[in-house]
């Protein structure tokens, strides 16, 4: 696996630890992605919100996602129907 390969114009060296430090980083990152995952899909976000201000997250991004989170089932809501009028106008 480790020595030099060519990808595209540019010629790349990868060696062994470059390899285990890739490894890790990847591995982290997955299990940050999932931990996530489980904890958005198992609190409700009103606790969510108040635990992230609890962490001290400014008030700004707080409220901001706050009302990501309400206008994101707005915009769903539209779009289904967008969906249902595009259907109807073809029948």
């Amino acid at each position: 696996m480790a020595g030099s390969y060519n990808i595209w114009l540019w010629e790349v060296s990868v060696t062994y630890s470059g390899l285990q430090a890739f490894t890790n980083i990847l591995a982290k990152a997955w299990l940050s992605i999932l931990s996530l995952t489980l904890l958005v899909s198992t609190t409700k976000m009103t606790n969510l919100l108040n635990g992230l201000e609890r962490l001290h997250m400014p008030r700004v991004m707080v409220i901001i996602l706050s009302f990501m989170y309400r206008y994101i089932f707005v915009l769903i809501d539209e779009v289904m129907r967008m969906k249902q009028a595009r259907v109807k106008s073809m029948n």
